[in-house]
């Protein structure tokens, strides 16, 4: 989990300091889902029929499917470090800036949803999701988002995030 960018503290005397671990995950769970790459099959059957007339006859068949898999467009998230960027929303508490590199075009933008926690607790205090600007690009490309959330610490709290899921929308 990352921790979060605070903005404004209730209590001052709190810096922001310690080990920040930048995660990468994309997907569900933080496992890639790849789909097989587009496949093109030709298959040959090739009969021998032998007649009784000691003739040979040979009949060769050459068959290609008409449509291949889709291809698919991975998307991999990282955090940005917290002292590299400013929250763009200027009244929310913390926010978490990613960026977001794809293998593909997203024409729809990317998804993105994170799980928030408070203070290292396991349960979730809360999902933030956001979606992209399009990346029309078809080799893909990178794109950056914000999110941010207010009112869900005290004094002294501090917040988490982790990937939930990462998509073309």
């Amino acid at each position: 989990m990352v921790r979060g960018r605070r903005i404004r503290s209730a209590a001052p005397a709190l810096a922001v300091g310690g080990l920040i671990i930048l995660i990468a995950g994309c997907s569900a769970a933080g496992t890639p889902s790849v789909a097989a790459p587009p496949v093109t099959v030709t298959a040959t059957a090739t009969t021998t029929t032998t007649v009784r007339t000691t003739s040979t006859v040979t009949a060769t068949v050459t068959q290609t499917p008409t449509s291949t898999a889709a291809p698919v467009t991975l998307v991999v998230p990282t955090f940005q470090d917290p002292s590299t960027y400013e929250c763009s929303d200027a009244n929310s508490e913390w926010c978490w800036a990613l960026d977001l590199t794809t293998t593909g075009p997203c024409p729809n933008g990317v998804y993105v949803s994170l799980e928030v926690h408070k203070n290292d607790d396991p349960a979730v205090v809360t999902t933030l999701e956001t979606t992209s600007a399009p990346i029309t690009d078809p080799l893909g490309g990178k794109v950056s988002v914000q999110l941010s959330t207010s009112g869900l610490t005290a004094a002294g709290d501090t917040l988490k995030a982790k990937v939930k899921e990462s998509r073309c929308a």
